[in-house]
């Protein structure tokens, strides 16, 4: 079974699946004292690959063989965010958004350029240096 390093992943926004066999009753316990997860697998991959997929489908016909009906097969999602912005670009972007927001409400740059240097002066640590030429 291979691990996934949830750091090594390059893509922004990536999705890892968690499969794996549970038991569905939140109020009782396992019976013959099981445990309430079976057998778990993380995948980059909507669905299971044929030997794990096998598996998950072999162990239920085995509990339900036994006389054990409750489990059942799980699926999860979880999205990563790997991208970590700096700090400059941060700023960029916050001072563009507060562009925008003055621009909307203002109008004519006349009035909403003093309105953003009073804002960045206000906040300084937030929006950073600005260079209000460009």
């Amino acid at each position: 079974m291979t691990i996934i390093e949830r750091d090594s992943l390059k893509k922004r926004n990536q999705k890892i699946y968690t499969h794996s066999v549970a038991w569905g009753n939140p109020y009782k316990n396992p019976p013959n004292n099981l445990p309430r997860v079976l057998f778990t697998f993380e995948s980059l991959e909507h669905r299971p690959d044929k030997i794990r997929g096998r598996k998950i489908d072999k162990i239920l016909e085995r509990l339900k063989s036994q006389g054990i009906y409750g489990y059942y097969q799980c699926f999860d999602c979880d999205t990563i965010n790997t991208i970590k912005w700096s700090e400059e670009a941060k700023q960029r972007v916050r001072v563009s958004r507060l562009k925008k927001r003055l621009t909307k409400s203002f109008g004519f740059p006349l009035f909403w350029m003093e309105e953003l240097q009073k804002q960045i002066s206000s906040k300084p640590a937030h929006y950073g240096v600005v260079n209000l030429n460009s």
